[in-house]
């Protein structure tokens, strides 16, 4: 009999129950890393161009200012930053540059610079168009008091809106205005030229300045002839210079021109300060300086030995790194700018345009950016506060919240907050604490008030009020707040972590008050005294804030020695000391508490290097990444806008 042998295997039906469970598999993994990965992109749209139109006034045959117009009536006391010199026939003209817009009626209304009173009102009844200008000549009130500083509001009616514009103004006896404007046009027009070696006579070089301290960046009246004059530098001025004066005294003006400049392919802002004194037969050029500060580009930047550099700047760079160290935010120039090493990209964060050599109103420094926080990717939080060039809120001043998505490549709006006060006022008053949580909640510190707005929902809440400066403090990073609960030296210091709402508190001794005196990166720096009424403190004390437990770190008391005061100085602590003796007190010298325990790194600090312009500003990108990338991509972010302006009044005292 033949046997028959069957191969044992897997049956059909178990064959495909495994494939289906496989393909299964397969597509629940790519289904949840859609899901996990998806990002809702937002419409998005390119920022407004700027629509006001500016106006220009001329003095003595000089024109003058190009003022910016604002959407709503403001505190016009702060806004006039600079000086419309008015000579004795008390005449101006001025120039409106349209941009397109129609001017249907004009006034002008000159206040006391205190604001409490109307020194005149008129409406300007004689305007004449012509090309992309309108222009009057008025002959203001004879009210005006030479010497006396007032405020010149003009409105324009425009496109049925209304518009305010502000300076400050002051008559003068001196008509010899005119002349020392015109003096400092012709010493800006030869410095550039090739007749530059004509401004000699006025400057005050210093031959003994060492090579290496020279930069482009900034010159002034020491400086040499060829630093002044750009020598070997191709260079053409590209946008009319601004002439803006800041004071007039006596036989003796101060005042300052604003241009664009392009030096090599590279477009720069150039600001010139001169103070003059008049003089026969010649003028006195008492004081000069210029500051160049880069408008970044895709050519700008260059990335060697792990130094991101920049370009010339005349200031230190407002520079945030994530703690990888493979994402670096900088603000220059009026503009956010982020470099990501992985991606071997130079990104346009934020900025009020692209056109800085053509429309004086992109070009408007009105405003600053603070970036607030920035993630292992790259994305990040960042306010700008000031007046709004362009867009939604052109011709506004306030804060405007975003957050940028670097996956996305979007910079999403977040929140508007309006103010009728100045880029300083905005600064002086909410700059000391400005901070945003992952979830969506910030905080901010405006005249002794902590503010808490949840962007979710837009509603606010008062968390603080009626703080002196002498009671709290503030983290660097805004996080932590500390404070009394009055500004004399208490039972309590509340410390309240503002990244998860935690509140601790820290308990004085029997027969003991306790002051807040500053932080020192995330340690507290409190001191403690024998009764409220004590202006010294006998002891210091150092804390970690990190948690609830406020670990003592430090220590400082010495016999018969107060201190008075206490100010924070980089990485390290200033004590003002005094020593008691037999008959009171008696200042003795400071001392300094050094922050040993700091973990900062160099990583993302704004520093100079060397290059063929002099010393130019650069970036400090962390040392673990050995590969430089050997090109950079720079690319623009996409903006989306959020219409709705949060109702928070946050000027009432």
């Amino acid at each position: 009999m033949a046997l028959s042998f069957r191969t044992r295997g897997m049956s059909r039906s178990a064959k495909r129950r495994i494939i289906i469970l496989i393909i299964t598999f397969l597509v629940s993994i790519v289904f949840f890393y859609i899901v996990l990965n998806h990002h809702s992109i937002p419409a998005t749209q390119e920022m407004k161009k700027p629509s006001l139109p500016t106006i220009s006034v001329s003095t003595g045959g000089v024109k003058q200012l190009c003022l910016s117009g604002y959407r709503a009536k403001m505190s016009s006391g702060e806004l006039g930053g600079y000086l419309l010199p008015l000579g004795s026939d008390r005449r101006i003209s001025a120039e409106i540059r349209t941009y397109g817009a129609e001017v249907e009626r004009a006034s002008y209304q000159i206040r006391s610079a205190d604001q409490d009173r109307i020194v005149s009102s008129q409406r300007i009844s004689d305007l004449s168009a012509g090309g992309d200008s309108v222009t009057f000549d008025a002959e203001l009130t004879n009210l005006i008091s030479p010497g006396e500083q007032y405020i010149l509001v003009i409105r324009l009616d425009t496109g049925g809106h209304k518009v305010w514009y502000y300076t400050r103004l002051q008559m003068t006896d001196n008509d010899r205005i005119g002349e020392m404007l015109q003096f400092m046009k012709n010493f800006h027009d030869k410095s550039l030229s090739e007749h530059s070696a004509e401004i000699g006579r006025y400057l005050e070089t210093d031959k003994t300045e060492a090579d290496d301290n020279r930069s482009l960046a900034r010159v002034d009246i020491r400086s040499q002839i060829g630093d002044i004059s750009l020598e070997g530098l191709s260079h053409k001025v590209v946008s009319d210079p601004v002439t803006s004066v800041t004071q007039i005294r006596d036989d003796t003006i101060q005042a300052e021109l604003s241009y664009m400049i392009r030096i090599e392919n590279e477009l720069y802002m150039a600001k010139e300060s001169y103070r003059v004194r008049y003089g026969a037969p010649r003028m006195y050029l008492l004081d000069f300086s210029r500051t160049l500060d880069v408008v970044p580009s895709e050519h700008t930047f260059s990335v060697k030995k792990n130094v991101l550099s920049v370009g010339i700047a005349s200031t230190d760079m407002n520079t945030v790194t994530n703690e990888a160290g493979s994402a670096a935010a900088f603000v220059q120039a009026g503009g956010l700018y982020e470099y990501s090493r992985n991606k071997a990209s130079i990104t346009r964060i934020f900025s009020f345009g692209d056109d800085y050599a053509s429309d004086p109103r992109e070009a408007n420094q009105d405003h600053e950016i603070r970036i607030l926080n920035i993630d292992a990717a790259g994305s990040m939080d960042f306010a700008v506060y000031g007046y709004m060039n362009a867009g939604e809120h052109e011709g506004m001043n306030g804060v405007d919240l975003y957050h940028y998505d670097s996956a996305t490549g979007i910079s999403s709006e977040e929140g508007f907050i309006e103010s009728r006060h100045s880029l300083s006022y905005i600064k002086d008053n909410f700059s000391e604490l400005l901070y945003r949580t992952p979830g969506g909640l910030v905080y901010l510190m405006q005249n002794g008030r902590l503010l808490g707005i949840d962007l979710n929902t837009g509603e606010t809440s008062l968390m603080l009020k009626q703080m002196q400066p002498e009671q709290y403090s503030v983290s660097p990073d805004s996080r932590y707040i500390a404070w009394t609960d009055t500004s004399d030296p208490s039972d309590t210091i509340r410390i309240r972590d503002l990244s998860g709402g935690k509140t601790y508190m820290i308990k004085a001794r029997d027969g003991e008050k306790l002051k807040v005196m500053c932080f020192m990166e995330d340690n507290l720096v409190y001191g403690t005294c024998s009764s409220a009424s004590d202006q010294y403190m006998y002891r210091l004390t150092i804390v970690s804030v990190k948690n609830e437990k406020l670990t003592r770190l430090k220590e400082y008391q010495k016999k018969d020695i107060y201190i008075e005061k206490v100010t924070p100085d980089e990485n390290a602590i200033r004590l003002y000391r005094i020593r008691r003796t037999g008959k009171g007190y008696k200042r003795t010298s400071s001392d300094t508490i050094l922050n040993t325990l700091d973990t900062s790194k160099d990583t993302g600090a704004s520093y100079t290097t060397e290059s063929r312009l002099g010393r130019i500003r650069a970036i400090k990108l962390s040392p673990i990444y050995s590969d430089t990338p050997s090109e950079i991509r720079f690319a623009d972010s996409r903006l989306y806008f959020n219409p709705s302006v949060i109702s928070v009044d946050l000027y009432n005292k």
